[in-house]
């Protein structure tokens, strides 16, 4: 109602300002003639068509501002009542000032200070909000209007994109726009491409949809946590389900077999892939978009929280002719990543790298990359068999998951081959107790196995809105390992997620942004193989490692508690099991 009765009172102040005469009459009463009526009419023309550019100008903008703090959750009160009282202030402007000009350009600042406050604010959600230089957004505005009212030619429309949903979905078969029928650009579609732009601003690995009995759940993963983000309307829900299946080249009509699709699409000069899975659930047709985000990726293992002298050590396994090393991990907890990082550190260039994945999930353009599928029924077992004969210098399995993979995995380290993979087990321990599981004799396991590297994720916490306090005093006992004890009594204060959610924040109120990893390392040489061959022999279900100085998890832990890089909690959520 406010915005309705100011635009009433603006287009009456523009009125008044259009029909004032633009110059003074002379004291005399001398009627002006006609030449001087006609000039007077045409300036008058000019200043009513001028006003009302600047009128549309602020009208677009406050509807954009509007709209999209709606979308991010940026303060739609706040920035409402600054669109109004600034266009209020530039109509008072527009009518005080005698000289038609500078009241133009006062009120034409009047209208842009709040894009400029806006667009400040919205650029600390993320990176690429927004991707458009702001000169240029009015006019992206102006096209983005002229489409909505269907004034843009039909062959115009697939380069316009909206000024808030920067995004394009791509072909990923011919690497060109995708526009099945008009539906890039459909509400639907609109919808669709503001999940995507939202899930990669707020870096999350994950998108999940799946029917819900009023409506379509979207939830994305987060650092590792699931969080919810909406709930569509069935209607809505349903359509950008299958606008997502469309993209992925998956069969719409198909809703009770798994499918397996692949989606790229483009912010700004990124694209990014996603993977996509179809489930049939009790309550209906779920999907699953694994986004594999170029800009999110490491460029070596130091990045992952890889320090020394654990970092020393595991280029000293990666530089040995022959060997096993082993990542281990639960679920989610980067394994993949810290291979393909470890792949990345060796001399691409000199070496025949291949690796057997399920699926690929990072490109290595130096390496030879062979996904397994199921419907020709290959397995890692009969796949390594074939890759064996190409004469490889290092060989990275995805994962360990049966008896035939770890015995095809090890007969390769032991015949001259470097090898890497990846194992889910919660620590070194029981990263070898599955392996003995498999059939692997624990003379074999410690002859062949170079290094096991045992790792997990730790949130960090955001270090605009973290807070300090005094912990409990008992808060070392709940903090998991043997730390040292001279570096437990420098700890005199901790950090942890603010209490209150903070609104205005790159971690959109989480508390956390961004993750780092913590590792343990067992490395198998000739003066401990024996003492832990007897160990796994002894079925102990112990070993005892060996950590260097300030690189035992317990002290890793503690120093970016002492840092306040993460919080107790999140410690305590992560290690839940005792350490090695």
């Amino acid at each position: 109602m406010a915005r309705l009765v100011l635009i009433l009172w603006l287009l009456c102040g523009l009125n008044s300002v259009a029909a004032a005469q633009p110059s003074d009459t002379s004291a005399t009463n001398v009627e002006p003639s006609s030449q001087t009526m006609d000039s007077a009419d045409a300036l008058n023309t000019q200043r009513l068509m001028c006003a009302l550019a600047l009128f549309v100008l602020w009208m677009l903008i406050s509807s954009w501002i509007d709209h999209d703090s709606q979308l991010w959750g940026l303060r739609r009160p706040f920035w409402y009542w600054v669109c109004l009282i600034y266009g209020s202030l530039s109509g008072i402007v527009l009518l005080m000032l005698p000289v038609f000009i500078a009241g133009w350009l006062m009120m034409l600042s009047s209208v842009l200070i709040p894009l400029v406050l806006y667009v400040r604010e919205r650029r600390g959600i993320g990176p690429l909000a927004p991707t458009l230089p702001i000169h240029k957004l009015p006019f992206y505005w102006l096209v983005w209007g002229m489409q909505q009212c269907g004034l843009l030619p039909t062959s115009l429309r697939r380069f316009v994109v909206d000024p808030g949903l920067p995004v394009r979905i791509l072909d990923a078969h011919q690497g060109g726009p995708a526009w099945p029928i008009g539906t890039h650009q459909s509400l639907n579609g609109r919808t669709a491409r503001r999940i995507l732009y939202q899930a990669v601003v707020r870096n999350a690995s994950d998108v999940i949809l799946y029917p819900m009995e009023d409506g379509v759940s979207v939830r994305m993963r987060i650092d590792g946590i699931l969080h919810a983000l909406e709930t569509l309307e069935p209607g809505t829900g349903q359509a950008v389900m299958n606008i997502v299946k469309v993209f992925s080249g998956l069969d719409v009509t198909d809703k009770l077999h798994v499918q397996g699709g692949h989606l790229q699409f483009q912010i700004a000069e990124r694209v990014v892939d996603a993977r996509v899975t179809t489930q049939n659930t009790s309550d209906g047709e779920s999907i699953c978009l694994r986004l594999l985000d170029p800009a999110r990726s490491f460029n070596g293992l130091s990045d992952l929280g890889l320090r020394e002298p654990l970092l020393a050590r595991v280029k000293q396994a990666l530089a040995q002719p022959h060997g096993l090393i082993v990542c281990c991990g639960p679920t989610g907890a980067g394994k993949t990543t810290t291979l393909i990082n470890a792949l990345k550190s060796l001399d691409l260039d000199q070496l025949h790298v291949i690796t057997v994945e399920d699926p690929i999930e990072y490109r290595i353009p130096a390496a030879r990359q062979l996904e397994l599928s199921a419907r020709t029924g290959q397995t890692f077992s009969n796949v390594l068999a074939d890759v064996l004969r190409q004469d490889p210098d290092v060989i990275m399995i995805g994962e360990i998951r049966d008896a035939e993979t770890a015995q095809t995995a090890f007969a390769a380290a032991e015949t001259g081959h470097r090898v890497l993979t990846s194992l889910h087990a919660n620590g070194l321990a029981a990263a070898c107790g599955r392996l003995m599981d498999f059939g692997i004799q624990p003379t074999r396991l410690t002859r062949t196995i170079s290094l096991i590297l045992h790792q997990r994720l730790i949130r960090r916490l955001c270090p605009n809105c973290r807070e300090a306090y005094r912990p409990d005093p008992n808060w070392i006992s709940q903090l998991p390992g043997q730390p040292e004890a001279s570096q437990l009594k420098q700890v005199k204060m901790l950090m942890r997620e603010p209490r209150k959610k903070p609104r205005q924040c790159r971690c959109h109120g989480i508390g956390y942004y961004g993750r780092t990893g913590v590792f343990e390392v067992l490395e198998l040489d000739s003066d401990n193989r024996d003492a832990i061959a007897r160990q796994l022999e002894s079925s102990a279900g112990h070993l005892s490692v060996p950590h260097p100085e300030q690189a035992a998890p317990g002290n890793q832990l503690l120093k970016m508690l002492a840092t306040g890089e993460t919080s107790l909690e999140e410690i305590q959520r992560t290690w839940n099991t005792t350490l090695d």
